[in-house]
C-alpha cells in the first residue's frame, strides 16, 4: 500500500505466505509466513540461507567492496518479530486498514502489542491510522523506527516530519539514525550538514564532515577537495594537527591523480609540524619532482645526502623543502639552498617565507644564517616590522653581539611600546651592563590602564629586590594583589575583610564606605601573561618576609589581611592566611584582631585543644581593652574537656575580686587533676580572700594558705626552685612575716641553673630584687637598699 494513506478507494492485494526458507526470530518453527515490510506490505524473502552464494564476486572486486555487500543483505534481512501465528493477524490488521475500517485495525494492532510488544510492523501501522493527529502518528512512527533501526525510511520520514516543525535538533538525529542504517547516500550526509550549519554546531559539523570525506567516492574530488581543506584550516586553528593531517591525507589516497600544488603546500604544512619528515621528502619526491639522496643510521635516522630540485618548483614548496633539510640537520646543504633564495627571490614579495626560513634556524640554533635572511628584511619597506626586529634582535643576542641586539630591542620597544616579549630580553642585558635604571625604566607599564602585563611587573620586582629599593617594591606588590583582592583603606575594614565570605565583604565594604561617603570600586584590571597560583603565593611569602626582616610590622599586617580578602590564594591557602593575619597582628600589637582570630580557632578546635592557642589567647588579653573575653571564658568552661577554659574563668573571677567564685570553680578540678599548679593557684585564691577585711575569719583561712602553699612547694620540681621560692616569699610577704619574706627572696637571688644563664629572661631575680628593696626600705635600710639597687636594679 501506499506511504500516509488517504482512505484508498479499494484495498491491495495482500496475500498471506504460506512458507518461509528463514527461520523467525521468535519461534523455533522451520515454516513461517511471509515478514511485512515498513510499508504493511507483504513481502517474500527470497534471499538464499547460502547468502555467500550471492556474493560471488569478480577477482577485481576488493575486500571492502565484498564488506559492504554483505553488510546491504545483512540489512535486508532484517526478520519481523512478529511470531509466526500473529502474522496473520499483522496482515489481516494492513487490509482492515486498506478497506477503511480504522476502528477494527487499531484494534488489531493493539492486540499484537500486547502479544509481540518489539515487534514494529502495528506501530508503523497505528502511525499510518492518526495521521490525522500528528503528534500521536509521530510517537508510533518513533517507536516503529526505534524497533526497525536498519530501515532508514522510517528514519527519513521522521526527520522531515521534524524539519517541517522547525525542531532541526531531532531532525539532525534522525538523519543520523538514517546514515547508520544506510551509510552510503551522500545526500543524507549532505542535508544533515545543512541542518547543523542552521544551528551552528561547529564540532558536530567537523565531525560529521570528516566521516563524509571517508565516504565521498573519487570523482566527487571537487567536493572532497574544497571539504579537506576546510576542515584542516579548522582543526589547525584548534591545534589539531593530526587530524587536519588525516583528512587531507584522504584526499591524496583516493585522488592521487588530482592533488594540486596547493593541496601538497597544504599537507606539507602540517607533516612539518607533527615532525614526519619521512612523510614529507616522500611527498616532495612524488608531486613535487624532487631527487633526493638519503641514508638511514643506526637509529633510523634520517640524513640528507644530496638532492636534486628543478627550476619551475613553486617558491611555496621550495620553502618547505628547505625547512625540511633544516629540520633534519642537513646543514652542508644550506648555502646551496639559500644561496638562490637571496640572489633571484625579491623580499618584497616572499618576505614572511624569508622569516618562517629564518624562524626554523633560530630553532636549529643556528642565529649566524638567520642573520643572512634577516638583514634583508629588515632594510626592507613591507617587512621591516616589529616582529622581524624581535627575531633580529634575538639573532644577535644568540650571536652574542650586545650593544648591536641593544639597539634592536630599543627599536621594538619603541615601533610596539604594548608589545612586551622585547622588554624581558632588553631588561636582561641591560642588567648584564649594570646599567639597573634603564632595566628598570624599560620594565615600567601604564598603570592606569585596564590591561597588565604580570609577568613584565613581576620581572621589575625582581629587579627592585635585587637592587634593594624596597619602597617601589612595596608598590609593585601592591598593584600585584590589588589584581584580585581588596583594597583595605581604613583599619575598620581588617575585621570585614577576616571572617566574612567574598560576596558578604563586598557587601558589607560598601555599606561602611558609604556611611564615610566613599564608593566601592571594584577592579576591571584585565591580565596577561598570569603565573601560576602557587608562584604568585611565592613571591607573596617573599614580600612578607622582606616587610618582617625590615620590622614593617604594620605593612605586613595590611599585606596578609588584603591577601584574606583574594578571589585567587584565598581558595587555596586560606588556613595558611589565617595563621599569618594572627602572628601579624601579633607583631603589630594588634590585639584587637589578633583576638577574634584566636578565639575562632579555639571555638572550632575540638577539645582538648592545644595549650598554644591558650597561650595565644593570653597573649592577645594581655592588651584587650574589652571585656567580651570574660562571657567568651565562661562559655567555653561549660563545655566538656574545656579544663583550661574553666582555669581561665577562675582567673578571671579572681581579676574581678570574685574569690569565692574562682575556689569554687577550682575545687572540683583539684579533686580531679591534683597538680602542684591548682594546689598553688586556690592557694593564691585563698590567700587574697584572707586580706579581705570585711566578713572573713582569718585563722580559719591562714592555715588552709599555708598548707597549699606547702604542699605546692614539695610536689613542684625542684628545677623550679627559684619559683618555688619567690611564691613562699610573696606568701610571707603579703602576710608581713617580713624576714622569713626576705629570707626566700634571698634565696631566689642565689639560686644558679643552665637554663637561667643561656635565657635571662626567665629569670625571677629582678622581681624578687625588687620586693626585697621595698622591705628593706621600709625598716630603714637603706645601705641594704643602695646594694640591692646597685647590684640587681641597675639598667
Amino acid at each position: 500500500m501506499e506511504e500516509n494513506p488517504q482512505k484508498p478507494e479499494s484495498p491491495p492485494d495482500i496475500k498471506p505466505s504460506t512458507s518461509s526458507q528463514i527461520k523467525s526470530e521468535n519461534t523455533e518453527s522451520d515454516d513461517s509466513d511471509d515478514d511485512v515490510d515498513s510499508q504493511g506490505n507483504a513481502i517474500t524473502e527470497n534471499v538464499s540461507e547460502n547468502y555467500e552464494e550471492e556474493l560471488d564476486v569478480n577477482l577485481s572486486t576488493t575486500i571492502k567492496d565484498q564488506k559492504q555487500k554483505l553488510y546491504k543483505i545483512r540489512a535486508i534481512r532484517k526478520r519481523s518479530k512478529i511470531p509466526t501465528h500473529l502474522k496473520g493477524l499483522m496482515g489481516e490488521a494492513n487490509l482492515r486498514f486498506a478497506r477503511g475500517e480504522y476502528e477494527i485495525a487499531q484494534k488489531m494492532c493493539f492486540e499484537l502489542i500486547r502479544q509481540a510488544p518489539m515487534a514494529y510492523e502495528p506501530y508503523w501501522t497505528l502511525s499510518q491510522l492518526y495521521e490525522n493527529d500528528p503528534i500521536k502518528s509521530v510517537q508510533y512512527l518513533t517507536i516503529a523506527a526505534h524497533l526497525n533501526p536498519m530501515d532508514a525510511t522510517n528514519w527519513l520520514r521522521l526527520a522531515q516530519i521534524h524539519v517541517d516543525g522547525n525542531n532541526l535538533r531531532k531532525a539532525v538525529t534522525c538523519y543520523t539514525r538514517a546514515i547508520n542504517a544506510d551509510p552510503s547516500v551522500i545526500e543524507h550526509h549532505l542535508k544533515r550538514l545543512e541542518l547543523l550549519e542552521k544551528l551552528d554546531d561547529t564540532n558536530y559539523i567537523r565531525k560529521c564532515r570528516t566521516k563524509l570525506i571517508h565516504l565521498l567516492p573519487p570523482n566527487e574530488y571537487e567536493m572532497l577537495f574544497k571539504m579537506a581543506k576546510d576542515l584542516a584550516e579548522q582543526y589547525h586553528e584548534l591545534e589539531e594537527y593530526e587530524k587536519a593531517a588525516e583528512v587531507i591525507a584522504v584526499a591524496f589516497e583516493k585522488c592521487p591523480k588530482e592533488i594540486t600544488p596547493e593541496m601538497v603546500n597544504i599537507y606539507l604544512e602540517l607533516l612539518l609540524l607533527l615532525r614526519n619528515y619521512v612523510k614529507c621528502l616522500d611527498i616532495f619526491v612524488q608531486y613535487c619532482n624532487i631527487e633526493v639522496e638519503i641514508i638511514l643510521d643506526d637509529s633510523n635516522q634520517i640524513s640528507i645526502l644530496s638532492f636534486n630540485m628543478p627550476d619551475n618548483i613553486p617558491i611555496d614548496l621550495r620553502i618547505k623543502f628547505i625547512i625540511c633539510t633544516i629540520r633534519l640537520e642537513a646543514f652542508d646543504l644550506l648555502d646551496r639552498l639559500l644561496e638562490p633564495l637571496l640572489l633571484e627571490e625579491n623580499v618584497e614579495n616572499i618576505g614572511d617565507l624569508y622569516l618562517d626560513v629564518a624562524e626554523n634556524l633560530m630553532t636549529a640554533r643556528r642565529p649566524e644564517d638567520a642573520l643572512k635572511l634577516l638583514i634583508p628584511l629588515i632594510k626592507s619597506d613591507n617587512y621591516s616590522l616589529a616582529a622581524v626586529w624581535l627575531k633580529y634582535a634575538e639573532c644577535l643576542q644568540a650571536c652574542n653581539m650586545i650593544e648591536p641586539a641593544i639597539d634592536s630591542y630599543k627599536t621594538v620597544v619603541k615601533m610596539a611600546p604594548q608589545h612586551t616579549d622585547a622588554r624581558f630580553p632588553l631588561s636582561d642585558l641591560l642588567l648584564e651592563q649594570n646599567r639597573y635604571q634603564e632595566a628598570l625604566d624599560v620594565l615600567h607599564q601604564d598603570y592606569t590602564s585596564n590591561e597588565l602585563d604580570v609577568g613584565l611587573l613581576i620581572k621589575k620586582m625582581e629587579l627592585q629586590k635585587r637592587i634593594g629599593d624596597f619602597d617601589n617594591y612595596i608598590k609593585s606588590a601592591e598593584i600585584l594583589l590589588l589584581r584580585h583582592c581588596i583594597e583595605i583603606k581604613a583599619y575598620s575594614e581588617i575585621k570585614i575583610i577576616s571572617f566574612l565570605d567574598r560576596s558578604e565583604k563586598i557587601s558589607r565594604l560598601k555599606k561602611v564606605r558609604s556611611l564615610r561617603g566613599e564608593t566601592y570600586t571594584p577592579s576591571n584590571i584585565v591580565s596577561i601573561r598570569e603565573p601560576p597560583v602557587h608562584e604568585e603565593y611565592r613571591l607573596f611569602k617573599e614580600t612578607l618576609q622582606m616587610c618582617f626582616d625590615r620590622k614593617e610590622y604594620a605593612l605586613l599586617q595590611k599585606f596578609v589581611f588584603t591577601a584574606l580578602s583574594s578571589s585567587k590564594l584565598n581558595k587555596i591557602y586560606q588556613k595558611e592566611l589565617i595563621v599569618l593575619a594572627l602572628f601579624s597582628c601579633i607583631y603589630n600589637n594588634d590585639s584587637e584582631h589578633g583576638y577574634y582570630i584566636v578565639r575562632d580557632f579555639i571555638m572550632k578546635t575540638p577539645p582538648p585543644i592545644p595549650h598554644i592557642l591558650w597561650n595565644l589567647w593570653n597573649l592577645m588579653l594581655q592588651n584587650f581593652g574589652e571585656v567580651k573575653h570574660a562571657r567568651f571564658i565562661v562559655r567555653q568552661s561549660k563545655l566538656i574537656g574545656k579544663t583550661e577554659a574553666k582555669l581561665l574563668a577562675a582567673n578571671n573571677a579572681l581579676c574581678a575580686g570574685s574569690y569565692k567564685i574562682a575556689i569554687m570553680s577550682l575545687t572540683p578540678l583539684l579533686k580531679e587533676h591534683p597538680t602542684p599548679f591548682l594546689t598553688f593557684l586556690i592557694g593564691v585564691f585563698f590567700l587574697q580572700l584572707s586580706q579581705q577585711k570585711i566578713g572573713i575569719r582569718k585563722k580559719y583561712i591562714t592555715p588552709i594558705v599555708y598548707s597549699l602553699f606547702l604542699h605546692y612547694s614539695k610536689n613542684r620540681s625542684k628545677d623550679a626552685l627559684q619559683e618555688i621560692n619567690y611564691n613562699l616569699g610573696r606568701m610571707y610577704h603579703k602576710y608581713g612575716v617580713m624576714h622569713i619574706a626576705a629570707y626566700y627572696y634571698n634565696l631566689v637571688l642565689e639560686f644558679q641553673h643552665p637554663l637561667i644563664d643561656k635565657y635571662p629572661n626567665m629569670s625571677l631575680r629582678k622581681e624578687a630584687a625588687f620586693n626585697l628593696f621595698l622591705i628593706y626600705k621600709e625598716s630603714g635600710n637603706h645601705i641594704g637598699c643602695k646594694n640591692i639597687l646597685h647590684k640587681y636594679l641597675t639598667v
